[in-house]
């Protein structure tokens, strides 16, 4: 059971995932092994982006913290990672545009991520 009122609880409200997994679905291809799910996937990329994390230390994370699953859109504690080789990178095409443009919320969720943060996070690429 979590929280929330915790600050990844509320930001995960202000998200609108469907219409960013509306932006980003065109930039992949329906060939090969499943796509993980966008919230997962763009979720993580925040989380690791805002704490500053290797790839392996954002999976480490995610495996201990029930709030960065419920962000990442999981409904009950995981024990393993959703992925089957999770310290490969996760490719980002296609995300810049909607993020910037208005699927990231446009204020501070308590100081957990501001809005500049998550521009420059996203403008690296």
């Amino acid at each position: 059971m979590i929280d929330l009122s915790h600050p990844l609880c509320g930001l995960s409200e202000l998200i609108d995932w469907q219409q960013l997994d509306a932006e980003i679905a065109p930039n992949f291809s329906d060939e090969g092994a499943p796509a993980l799910p966008t919230r997962l996937v763009a979720g993580l990329i925040c989380l690791q982006h805002a704490e500053k994390l290797s790839d392996e230390a954002v999976v480490e994370r995610w495996i201990q913290n029930p709030y960065w699953q419920h962000f990442t859109g999981e409904n009950f504690f995981q024990h393993p990672f959703p992925c089957d080789h999770p310290a490969e990178p996760v490719g980002v095409k296609g995300l810049e545009k909607p993020v910037v443009n208005g699927c990231w919320p446009q204020r501070s969720m308590r100081g957990y991520l501001a809005e500049q943060s998550a521009r420059q996070a996203f403008s690296e690429w």
